[in-house]
């Protein structure tokens, strides 16, 4: 029998921020106000005013989006460092932007170099979408190789592709605003329970991004990083890495291919993970593991209420 092991997971961009986001740890725990005003200092903007006070049609510009979310995960993740010091992960990983977040969990990423990549990777990224037009759809009910079939068969090279396999019966598609309005109807043809077009800025996780891909590249490459201190699970290639220039490679290539999470989550559960910890803002990545039908227990920290309860759980 495998011994009992836990997780951290970290949310990625998506329905996962809000205006007023981590406040009430920001009003109780000074080490959270600490690591908004570092965020902020080396940002040279008040990042700490936009979380709080919005408005929301900023904040959820990629741009602003993944630093905010990046700076919340990590804030609350040194709030559990700091109330539960003997409390160490096995595992870490990450959705998407919350890949860096694990990274910087594992040791690989300090959150000065942390601030500093997602700030780049948001203005690269949001770049990207401006020079291509381009969208994503969330197909509901349909495997991979079913939307694979839907995609081939619409043949349109270069427009169209698999962008998030985040669950069985959930995965993101992203391409040319013309590629998702054609893959819609034939997805729901191909006995699809639903195609939801998503209200985002551009095709993510796909060939659209190489710009931003190549540009990160060289931020990265100037960077020192360290060898992770916790086992990491990538979102490229759904497995763990451990050597750090897999780990340099794997976070840029996460930007043009599909994320893996269900296999993330499904290769850390094989290794004996029974205890997912969600850390950051929202509870997506919960409800993704509610729909994988993990045997373990997954708990989300995202409020001071969620922390009280996790204590509980811990001391009982």
């Amino acid at each position: 029998m495998l011994k009992a092991k836990t997780a951290f997971i970290f949310p990625g961009q998506g329905e996962s921020h809000s205006v007023g986001m981590c406040r009430d740890f920001y009003d109780q725990y000074p080490i959270v106000k600490e690591t908004f005003d570092e965020a902020s200092k080396i940002l040279e903007y008040d990042l700490t005013k936009l979380i709080f006070e919005g408005p929301l049609e900023k904040l959820s510009e990629t741009q602003y989006c993944q630093i905010a979310i990046y700076v919340v995960s990590i804030a609350v993740l040194r709030v559990i460092k700091q109330e539960f010091p003997n409390l160490k992960p096995d595992y870490c990983a990450g959705l998407s932007l919350g890949e860096y977040s694990a990274a910087t969990a594992a040791g690989v990423i300090s959150f000065a170099q942390g601030v500093k990549l997602i700030d780049a990777r948001g203005r690269y990224m949001q770049k990207a979408c401006l020079d291509h037009p381009s969208t994503m759809a969330v197909v509901l009910g349909l495997a991979e190789d079913q939307v694979l079939e839907v995609i081939n068969d619409l043949n349109m090279p270069d427009s169209l592709w698999l962008a998030n396999l985040n669950c069985p019966g959930q995965i993101v598609v992203s391409g040319t605003h013309e590629a998702i309005e054609a893959f819609v109807p034939k997805a729901k043809e191909a006995k699809a329970k639903r195609v939801l077009p998503l209200n985002v800025a551009g095709a993510f996780h796909s060939p659209f991004m190489s710009s931003a891909a190549k540009q990160l590249t060289s931020l990265m490459d100037q960077m020192d990083l360290n060898d992770p201190q916790t086992l990491l699970m990538m979102n490229a290639t759904g497995q763990q890495e451990e050597q750090l220039d897999k780990i340099r490679q794997n976070l840029i290539l996460q930007i043009t291919n599909p994320v893996r999470w269900q296999s993330c989550i499904q290769e850390m559960e094989s290794k004996g993970v029974n205890s997912f910890v969600e850390i950051g803002c929202g509870k997506v990545l919960s409800g993704l593991n509610k729909r994988m039908g993990l045997s373990g227990q997954t708990c989300c920290i995202n409020s001071v209420k969620d922390l009280e309860s996790f204590k509980n759980q811990v001391l009982a």
